[in-house]
């Protein structure tokens, strides 16, 4: 195909698994898809483990990644170990008459791998190493992409560049912040004691001054996440150490997990769609939920009734609002309320 020669339906900025859900659900529906996914997997920067929601199964099933999910052999859990103030529980995602609801233990990357692959499977041209420039107008709406190779022309273009917002900063939509600046660590670390045979289990620890969160993703590596909510004299966020039960593996990173939401998150053209529309701190634990479920919700607007971005804005919106009030709950029960 030459390049920048074909208009597409949906042109998709960003192939992580809003990017690549998006692609497979336009596929199903017969649109055209481009995919620009600027990280090949080889070179795409660290992310920590994901804990994914039960309801992720019947997801990856409409997906057609059931199986490969299932061979890759994520870790099962049927809930989170919590402690708080001293005390311990164990909270269940709830149980049917087919047994206890379970969710995934996965490596993101893997995860990543498996659905942008049945994206490209499905039809979907997937241009790794392919970098958006910025959006094209035509007529006051979105009309394709501007590309490190080139123009590609398309109806709709989706956001799925996670807490970059591409899309948001080039149209300079208004980002609404409703909490201080929080900056979330995360890493992996070796621990040959995990190697037992009691069901893989979460663990969310509350702190004096935040939460850390450990979860095998492994028969002997653990990922783990640290969040501090408040800042020291100097307003500097506090550094945090890699957990003491296990030897520490690369260098970690960080994230930017700032709670702030695009109002305006579909428009003339456009659709975004995962943390490109919202974000909260991993505690609400909906991530990769909200990723897919979000990408699947724009796909079926974009082939039935392109206008039913007002409903996706409220959707968003309520999905926000609810999980912020869930986590100002949370964190009201901790040892020092967050004066925010």
């Amino acid at each position: 195909m030459a390049k920048g020669a074909s208009k597409f339906d949906v042109a998709i900025v960003g192939g992580g698994p809003a990017g690549s859900a998006a692609a497979i659900s336009c596929r199903q529906r017969g649109l055209s898809v481009v995919v620009f996914d600027e990280y090949p997997f080889e070179t795409c920067p660290l992310a920590p483990g994901e804990t994914l929601h039960p309801a992720m199964e019947g997801l990856f099933r409409i997906l057609g990644v059931e199986k490969q999910i299932t061979r890759a052999g994520f870790l099962r859990h049927a809930g989170h170990s919590i402690e708080m103030r001293g005390r311990h529980k164990f909270q269940p995602f709830g149980f049917d008459p087919s047994g206890p609801w379970k969710g995934y233990l996965v490596d993101r990357s893997k995860m990543h791998q498996i659905l942008l692959e049945e994206a490209a499977r499905c039809g979907a041209c997937v241009l790794q190493g392919t970098r958006a420039i910025r959006p094209m107008r035509r007529n006051g709406r979105i009309a394709g992409v501007i590309t490190t190779h080139g123009p590609y022309k398309s109806r709709f273009v989706l956001d799925a560049s996670g807490h970059r917002s591409w899309l948001g900063r080039h149209l300079d939509l208004e980002s609404i912040q409703v909490s201080p600046t929080l900056i979330a660590r995360f890493g992996w670390i070796r621990n040959s004691a995990s190697k037992r045979k009691e069901e893989p289990l979460p663990r969310f620890q509350m702190l004096d001054m935040g939460w850390e969160w450990t979860a095998p993703i492994g028969q002997d590596c653990h990922a783990w996440v640290y969040l501090g909510l408040f800042g020291d004299k100097n307003g500097k966020r506090v550094r945090h150490p890699p957990p003491k039960r296990g030897v520490p593996v690369g260098a970690g990173g960080s994230r930017d997990v700032t709670w702030k939401m695009i109002p305006r998150c579909a428009g003339p053209g456009y659709f975004l769609i995962g943390d490109a529309a919202w974000i909260l701190d991993p505690a609400c634990s909906h991530g990769a939920l909200k990723a897919v479920l979000s990408a699947m919700i724009a796909a079926e607007a974009i082939a039935g009734d392109p206008h039913s971005r007002y409903a996706y804005c409220a959707w968003m919106r309520d999905w926000f609002c609810s999980d912020a009030k869930a986590l100002i709950e949370l964190y009201a029960q901790s040892a020092l309320p967050l004066p925010w």
